[in-house]
């Protein structure tokens, strides 16, 4: 699939509110931002951009490759909404939306795979990271968010990339469009209701109702993905029929995971 790339006359500008401070290189956004973060060196409405990240983080403290040629960015936020959790549902909301909007056709193959990653023909395009910062009341969130923008030299085969799709998209053009629209989702959410983040979310999930195997303080738990509760948790019915929330853990979807051993 071809998707055009946005004419100059497309291209976004970024919005009031946030501070962009690029870097050429960061072991990770996330690290960097969460330090100034805690220091009180940074403030609501700034955002970290690195062309490429030595130490990428994703959850669970797995590495994020980050070779040159992504869009590497961290931003703080203070959750005056108390949204908590859900914030990394709203997140995915907004890259969808934000790369949805590079072409009309490509938001039609774009999902959000369950807890934090956004998949294109069911590889992965982008990961979020959310992190607090502090304990201070409201929370001060480190969001972290990485896009496959450029194919590398060795890419990875479960990997998607925008240019794949749109050759001449550029990092530039992504940016200004996240802000933009999680600028405008925090709008229309704080309106209409915290409930209204689970229903968006769910309209986008990726293998809703398929198989699901996760692995929670060292147990191995099987069924299918069923719903997510309201503060954004999975609700998975297990295959002795009773009904679990999963809030953390190692998740893996698919049948043969499902069926595997642990």
């Amino acid at each position: 699939m071809m998707m055009s790339a946005p004419t100059p006359s497309d291209r976004l500008t970024i919005p009031p509110g946030w501070q962009v401070q690029h870097h050429d290189e960061l072991p990770s956004t996330n690290t960097e931002l969460m330090a100034r973060a805690v220091a009180g060196t940074a403030e609501p409405g700034v955002v970290l951009v690195a062309t490429q990240q030595t130490g990428g983080r994703g959850r669970q403290g797995r590495q994020w490759e980050a070779p040159a040629g992504g869009l590497y960015m961290s931003c703080l936020i203070a959750d005056h909404e108390g949204w908590g959790t859900r914030w990394s549902l709203v997140v995915g909301l907004a890259a969808h939306q934000a790369l949805a909007g590079l072409d009309p056709t490509l938001g039609a193959d774009l999902r959000l795979k369950w807890p934090n990653d956004v998949y294109l023909d069911d590889r992965k395009l982008a990961g979020i990271l959310i992190e607090r910062a502090g304990m201070d009341e409201p929370w001060r969130l480190v969001i972290g968010l990485g896009v496959n923008v450029v194919r590398p030299d060795q890419p990875r085969a479960d990997a998607a990339y925008v240019q794949d799709y749109a050759p001449t998209v550029l990092v530039a053009d992504l940016l200004p469009r996240v802000l933009t629209a999680l600028d405008g989702l925090r709008r229309q959410f704080a309106k209409s209701g915290p409930d209204m983040i689970r229903q968006a979310w769910l309209a986008h999930a990726w293998r809703l109702g398929g198989a699901v195997s996760c692995h929670v303080n060292g147990q191995k738990i099987t069924g299918l993905f069923r719903d997510l509760d309201r503060d954004g948790a999975m609700i998975l019915e297990r295959d002795d029929g009773q009904v679990q929330r999963i809030s953390g853990g190692d998740v893996h979807f698919g049948a043969d995971h499902a069926r595997g051993s642990s």
